[in-house]
């Protein structure tokens, strides 16, 4: 009897963006956990005259994995991040570690274009340490900064990396010490390349609305399969780029119904929000403002999202429900002026009607959980 070949699976990928998506690090609760499972605490604590967040990994797969502290969350999670995905490649050691995505300024990428460049500089770190960088790893080189369809990314493998001294790199490219300061060694990646490509748009691959309309379950779905995961800071940031929008709409003297559009982006950015506070509909409970004029409404709508911005980063997840009373009433009252600026039931049409727009829509994506539209499908 002829035995048919077994296919052997595919090697996990562990490498920043996976091991992000399996990690919860979040303000409201205290536990740290990797696909669901408890790896250490979160909290918030004194260092010498200011409050900051501090995080112990007590197990990670039978490791222990250090203590961490930063005044912003969004930096901690980032060095979590980056120590878990290292205890689980040390203990996996034939995964596959991914795509390493190299950061290049505009005239690196010129050189590279015309054949004279083959090796980024970097401040060393793990990063770009040998074993992390292993010869044959694949690489993505483009510049982080641009937005759109025409700009280079180049794709190729790693061929080797080597650690130099800050005198070593500054003789071969004088502009690290601008760039870099403080670094006092480097990483040289050399690569090998493939042809150069523009950016590719992105189509979206989600579920399809739900037949009775939006609700905040459906909208968190497609955002996650269509962006993937976020952080609560950068989905303020977001909410201010929509909210600066909506202002420029009110006082252009734009079409009621373009403000309802504007209305309903703001409000869609916030639905990530709403969750983070435990929210099941952050649309309800929206508090009436008595603001009647549209400019001032708009005005309170920005003022309120910095004052929101200041609770979410200042979650403390030992204060449980005590510390999310503030946010709450701070979104209530965001979501309230918006209801009041298209008269209120109309939020929720506007909503759906952009939800529509937004599933059929292309997007090239920025890597930080949001993305710009270029077409219709």
């Amino acid at each position: 009897m002829i035995q048919l070949p077994t296919t052997q699976p595919a090697p996990a990928v562990i490498n920043y963006k996976t091991v992000a998506a399996r990690l919860v690090i979040t303000p409201s609760q205290p536990a740290i956990t990797l696909d669901g499972v408890a790896i250490g605490t979160l909290k918030r604590e004194m260092d010498e005259t200011r409050q900051v967040w501090a995080a112990t990994l007590t197990d990670v797969i039978g490791h222990r994995g250090g203590y961490f502290k930063n005044g912003s969350l969004v930096d901690l999670t980032r060095a979590v991040t980056n120590k878990v995905v290292d205890i689980l490649r040390r203990h996996n050691p034939d995964a596959d570690w991914g795509v390493l995505h190299l950061e290049a300024t505009p005239g690196e990428l010129v050189e590279i274009a015309d054949a004279r460049r083959r090796v980024l500089r970097f401040p060393h770190g793990l990063r770009y340490a040998q074993r992390a960088c292993p010869a044959g790893r694949k690489v993505v080189i483009r510049n982080p900064l641009a937005r759109g369809r025409g700009h280079l990314v180049f794709e190729g493998a790693v061929e080797g990396v080597r650690r130099v001294s800050r005198a070593q790199a500054l003789a071969a490219d004088r502009l690290l010490e601008y760039r870099h300061p403080n670094a006092k060694h480097f990483s040289e990646v050399t690569f090998n390349l493939l042809p150069a490509v523009l950016a590719p748009e992105v189509k979206a691959q989600a579920p399809a609305a739900p037949p009775q309309g939006e609700t905040q379950a459906s909208i968190m779905e497609w955002k996650r399969a269509t962006f993937g995961v976020s952080t609560p800071m950068r989905q303020m940031a977001r909410a201010v780029e929509e909210a600066a929008e909506l202002f420029r709409a009110v006082t252009s003297g734009a079409d009621p119904s373009r403000v309802s559009v504007e209305a309903a982006d703001v409000a869609l950015i916030l639905a990530d929000i709403g969750e983070l506070l435990g929210v099941a509909d952050w649309l309800a409970d929206g508090r009436q403002t008595c603001i009647s004029q549209p400019e001032r409404l708009v005005a309170f709508v920005v003022t309120q999202l910095g004052c929101l911005a200041r609770e979410v980063a200042e979650i403390d997840p030992e204060r449980g429900e005590d510390g999310l009373r503030v946010p709450r009433s701070i979104l209530q009252s965001i979501i309230g002026a918006l209801q009041e600026l298209v008269e209120f039931g109309d939020l929720k049409g506007a909503i759906d009607a952009k939800m529509a727009v937004n599933r059929a829509r292309v997007w090239s994506l920025d890597g930080t959980g949001h993305g710009y539209h270029r077409s219709a499908a």
